[in-house]
């Protein structure tokens, strides 16, 4: 555990070196995902009263504060809280009504659950601004252009193909190399096998958070080729079939079902169509909890297909995941607004021996237990209202890449946030994405005004020209 603790400690200096060294887009591309491919999983400090300040909290802090030491006035051109990131403001102040709506004890069984307590509510509120405010913030700070999206784009995918040479070990003796340098396995090694072989997880904290990264690092490789960007000379497309076989080796069914909606939505359709595709899936994604209240999603029709296409055992584990769904939502409705602040209060307990019999996969139904409809409500908003914002501004927008670079980005937003409904894959650098397109949509516009700006400008000092020769010739001395 001392290498992994020293591993933290020691992101301090390598994030101060990368804005020191590039341009803040690429320090804050670089930062957040380097230190998810590399920084130890399972691991933080536990001051008091604090969070604890893991892998993505220590990504967040040294990010923000490097930015602003070397980035300044883009900063401060960006005006933190002026835009969606907002919302988790709001979300923060929701933290302090379900805090204090929580100090009641539970019991079920032998076991009490303890009540919540004054200072729970500052442990709760900073976590939520280092996990999901301040990625977004960054993301909308530092990436308003065109040429900002594509350093991006070309991060995930260098960093997808030097990610396949370990992926590639693993493969082969197993998930290990967490262990080997760090010294644990960061998750249960019961989870890592898979038929005859196992899924690599590297130093990511599973491995379908290995799964979607390979997902995001395809996309952007297939968005370089769209955009005939080549990296150091040599074309992308064939480095975006490969992450995609690599993808496959990860041995995750979701994952590899995202790469068969997104490879060929980037590579081949229209950017309208693809902005139109992720605004009607985010809708449905927002919308989910709804629907599940309401029976109005075929789930007998998806079992069915999972015993069809899959297995009788993924078929269970889809229904397993559905009971617990639909327990979970009971729990729910008994404090819907702010919910329970905790996993441990909203969980569901076995009444004879007090332990927790939910097993908790969807993180939207642990963000609806602990923080209620209002901590839902502005954390998917706050995500996917990006991609409504791409939808309103694209047909105002000219520019063949411009519309490429937010077709790409809101398909990747939204399997990012679809994703949280089977599974709980939060990571920095997807919510950096949502950020990006929030701030490329104004960015974008005002460039594209500006330049019309600039032809105006030019063509009426082309007519002042024209006008001044005519003159000039109509009194010329014959």
């Amino acid at each position: 555990m001392a290498v992994a603790y020293t591993a933290l400690f020691l992101w301090i200096f390598v994030t101060l070196a990368l804005y020191a060294m590039c341009r803040p887009p690429l320090a804050t591309a670089l930062a957040f995902v380097l230190g998810t491919m590399f920084l130890p999983s399972a691991t933080s400090f536990d001051p008091p009263i604090f969070p604890a300040i893991g892998k993505q909290e220590v990504i967040s802090i040294m990010a923000l504060l490097a930015s602003y030491i070397f980035a300044g006035r883009r900063m401060r051109r960006a005006k933190l809280g002026r835009g969606l990131e907002v919302l988790i403001l709001v979300s923060m102040i929701g933290v302090v009504f379900s805090v204090f709506s929580n100090t009641d004890s539970l019991r079920a069984g032998p076991m009490v659950v303890p009540g919540t307590g004054p200072t729970d509510f500052l442990a709760n509120a900073i976590e939520q601004a280092l996990r999901w405010g301040v990625p977004f913030f960054l993301g909308r700070a530092m990436f308003t252009r065109t040429s900002d999206a594509k350093i991006l784009f070309i991060v995930l995918a260098v960093a997808g193909f030097v990610y396949t040479f370990p992926m590639m070990v693993e493969l082969q003796i197993s998930p290990q190399l967490h262990r080997f340098l760090y010294g644990f396995h960061q998750h249960a090694f019961v989870q890592t096998k898979r038929g005859d072989g196992y899924r690599p997880m590297v130093f990511m904290a599973h491995g379908l958070h290995l799964s979607l990264f390979m997902v995001m690092c395809m996309a952007s490789a297939a968005t370089l080729w769209r955009l005939r960007q080549k990296i150091l000379k040599f074309r992308v497309g064939p480095l975006a079939v490969y992450l995609g076989v690599m993808l496959i080796a990860c041995k995750s069914t979701g994952s590899t079902v995202y790469g068969m909606f997104i490879a060929p939505m980037v590579a081949l359709a229209p950017s309208n169509i693809q902005v139109r595709a992720a605004t009607a899936i985010a809708l449905v994604v927002f919308s989910y909890p709804v629907l599940r209240t309401y029976n109005l999603l075929p789930y007998d029709y998806v079992i069915n297909l999972a015993v069809e296409y899959s297995s009788q055992r993924r078929a269970n584990s889809l229904q397993a995941r559905l009971d617990t769904e639909q327990a979970m939502m009971e729990r729910i409705k008994q404090r819907p607004w702010f919910g329970w602040a905790s996993a441990g209060r909203s969980a569901n307990r076995d009444d004879v021996t007090g332990e927790m019999s939910t097993v908790y996969d969807g993180y939207w139904v642990i963000v609806l237990g602990k923080r209620g409809i209002v901590g839902y409500v502005t954390l998917f908003a706050m995500l996917l209202l990006p991609i409504y914002g791409a939808y309103r501004a694209m047909p105002r927008i000219k520019s063949r890449n411009d519309r490429l670079v937010l077709g790409s980005l809101c398909l990747m937003i939204v399997i990012n946030v679809f994703d949280l409904i089977p599974n709980s894959t939060t990571e920095g650098y997807l919510t950096l994405l949502s950020g990006a397109v929030a701030g490329l949509v104004p960015g974008m516009q005002r460039k594209q005004a500006a330049r019309s700006r600039e032809k105006a400008r030019g063509r009426h000092m082309g007519d002042g020209k024209s006008r001044l020769a005519g003159v000039l010739t109509s009194h010329r001395p014959h």
